[in-house]
């Protein structure tokens, strides 16, 4: 609730300030959508409006995604679709959109882009470098592998000869 009703409030906050249809877009979402108790959002509201004045948009957005990224009960893609429909409710629930609320849309959505891919290429290179190391070791246990079978075969080689020479057959 309070990375997205944060992120929600900034965008709205961006136009100069949030109106009360706008607000009262943002409790019908939590109250609908999450099941949220519509007072507690009302009283949560002006606390957390106060904590995202001073926040850095895409910092924000930063901080949702890495906190999504964190919860494998996440969804980022999905829950990143979502975020945007809210936050589209958000800008034209007064029935204005404003240009900063609109620059506003476009830069998280770019941010979500850009550190979703980030962590879509991280994990493509740590695959990369697992597979890599996966390989090397593979290689190297099979030569030992093969170092061992070719000592063993000595061994039992001459074990064999000592065998004969001393009269025992094997």
């Amino acid at each position: 609730f309070d990375l997205i009703g944060g992120l929600a409030l900034k965008v709205a906050i961006l136009s100069n300030d949030i109106d009360e249809v706008e607000r009262d877009s943002l409790v019908d979402y939590f109250v609908e959508v999450w099941g949220i108790d519509k007072e507690y959002i009302r009283q949560s509201l002006p606390i957390l409006e106060d904590q995202v004045r001073g926040r850095n948009l895409k910092e924000m957005v930063k901080v949702l995604v890495e906190f999504q990224l964190d919860n494998p009960d996440c969804n980022p893609e999905a829950m990143k679709k979502d975020i945007l429909e809210l936050l589209n409710e958000i800008v034209i629930a007064d029935g204005e959109i404003d240009e900063r609320e609109e620059l506003a849309l476009g830069t998280v959505e770019s941010e979500f882009n850009k550190h979703l891919a980030l962590h879509a290429t991280s994990i493509r290179s740590a695959k990369k470098v697992i597979d890599s190391a996966s390989d090397q070791v593979s290689g190297l246990a099979k030569g030992l592998s093969n170092y061992a079978d070719r000592g063993l075969s000595a061994v039992s080689e001459k074990t064999g000869r000592i065998a004969e020479g001393v009269g025992f057959s094997l």
